[in-house]
C-alpha cells in the first residue's frame, strides 16, 4: 500500500514539474551577454539550434546577412543596408529568413514550446509581419486567420484554441515562404476569435496571397 502511495505521489510531483505556463511569448527575456532566447526552441534540419532547450536557443540581433537561412530578434533599429527597421511590440520581435538546400528545395524553421494552455484560453493571438506561419498545438494543425488591412504592417493573426484550454500543449510554428517570416506577441485570450474585416484562412493547405505579398522592398 504504502508502495502505491509513494508511486502516486511521484507520479503527480512529476507532472507538477513538468507543466509550467509558457514564457517569453514576446521574445522580449533575452541576455545579451549569453545570447540565449529563453523558453524557446528553434529548429531547421540545415542548421540545428542549441541543445540546451533548459536554457534556450542561441540566436543573433539586428543580423542581416546576404542569402537566407538565418534567424534573429529586431529592436526596432534602422537596420544599416537595408534603411528600415522591423516591426517591434516590447523590446523584441523575432525574424526567420528561410532558404533552401541548395537543390532547390524549402527548408523551413520550426518555432516550438511546451507549457499550459490558460484553463479558459478560446484563441491564440500573435502578430505578423511577412510570410504567413503554420501552428500546430500537440501536432493538430490550427486554421490561423489572418486579420489585415491591405498595406498595414504587421498582421493580427488569431486560431481557436478552445480544445486545448487547461492542457499542457506543445506550440509548433513552421515558416511557410521565402521571405522574412516575423512573429511577435503571441498571447492566449478567453475570447472567440473575432469576426475579420480583410481575411485570409491558413492552415488547410493554400498559401494564397499572402504568402506571396513581399514587403519591405
Amino acid at each position: 500500500m504504502k508502495k502505491c502511495v509513494s508511486f502516486f505521489l511521484l507520479l503527480l510531483l512529476g507532472t507538477a514539474v513538468e507543466s509550467a505556463p509558457f514564457q517569453n511569448l514576446g521574445f522580449d527575456s533575452y541576455d545579451t551577454n549569453s545570447t540565449l532566447l529563453p523558453g524557446w526552441h528553434i529548429d531547421n534540419r540545415l542548421f540545428t539550434s542549441n541543445p540546451n532547450t533548459s536554457q534556450g536557443t542561441f540566436i543573433g540581433l539586428n543580423q542581416v546577412t546576404i542569402g537566407l537561412n538565418y534567424y534573429t530578434l529586431y529592436d526596432g533599429s534602422i537596420l544599416p543596408g537595408v534603411g528600415h527597421s522591423f516591426p517591434v511590440s516590447g523590446k523584441y520581435s523575432l525574424g526567420f529568413w528561410p532558404g533552401g538546400d541548395g537543390s532547390g528545395n524549402y527548408v523551413p524553421y520550426s518555432l516550438s514550446q511546451t507549457g499550459d494552455v490558460p484553463a479558459d484560453a478560446k484563441s491564440i493571438h500573435f502578430i505578423d509581419y511577412g510570410g504567413p506561419f503554420e501552428l500546430r498545438v500537440n501536432h493538430s494543425l490550427v486554421p490561423l486567420i489572418y486579420n489585415y488591412t491591405p498595406g498595414s504592417i504587421p498582421v493580427d493573426v488569431y486560431g481557436d484554441i478552445s480544445m486545448f484550454a487547461g492542457q499542457s500543449a506543445e506550440l509548433n510554428f513552421t515558416t511557410l515562404a521565402y521571405e522574412i517570416n516575423g512573429i511577435d506577441e503571441i498571447s492566449f485570450s478567453p475570447q472567440s476569435i473575432p469576426e475579420p474585416t480583410t481575411w485570409l484562412l491558413f492552415g488547410l493547405g493554400g498559401l494564397g496571397l499572402l504568402a506571396r505579398r513581399k514587403i519591405f522592398r
